[in-house]
């Protein structure tokens, strides 16, 4: 963000940040598509006083996106990003090429730990888990007609600590979840 009580001061300044990101992207070898601007915003500021409104200065910004699909240049990136007077730094957030692999497998635990569960509590009843009635995940209902009902909900989180490598930064663990809820028919 530039600040400046000349608009197109403030402008300039705003420019040469967004110019210099852009740059070290190409110095970092992050491919063009991957680097994102969004709209210039333009903020006068005021101060109200007793006497009415006096101006104080503009502010100027543009949202910049990056995708690392290289984690090692995450903090070369933030570093060179400071070193241009960047003053804020947004949403950070991390992903795996994997995803969809370790979802589906995150949604047959789930599944499997709702089994488990609605069998356990069937049992402190004296009762048995006959079949699945119905079964939903993120919304969508698989249905069987028919018989008595018990309910069981679990979720389930897997991290992938392998997916991500040690750098001088902590990148942390991606959780990925999956939520199923399951009506079981008793014997």
């Amino acid at each position: 963000m530039s600040i400046d009580s000349v608009l197109a001061s403030a402008k300039a300044e705003n420019d040469r940040l967004v110019n210099g990101l852009q740059q070290l992207a190409r110095q970092l070898g992050i491919d063009k598509k991957h680097v994102q601007t969004d709209r210039v915003r333009i903020r006068p500021k005021y101060i109200e006083y007793e006497g009415g409104v006096s101006f104080v200065h503009y502010s100027v910004s543009t949202k910049v996106e990056f995708l690392l699909t290289d984690p090692s240049k995450y903090e070369t990136l933030m570093l060179g990003a400071v070193e241009l007077g960047v003053d804020r730094v947004g949403g950070i957030r991390m992903y795996s090429s994997e995803f969809r692999k370790h979802r589906d497998q995150a949604l047959k635990e789930a599944v499997k730990a709702a089994w488990e569960k609605a069998r356990d509590m069937a049992a402190v009843l004296g009762e048995e888990i006959d079949r699945v009635h119905s079964l939903e995940e993120g919304g969508g209902w698989w249905r069987r007609s028919g018989g008595s009902s018990f309910t069981s909900n679990r979720m389930i989180e897997i991290d992938d600590p392998s997916s991500v490598e040690q750098e001088l930064i902590a990148l942390g663990q991606i959780p990925i979840r999956a939520r199923v809820q399951a009506v079981f028919e008793l014997k």
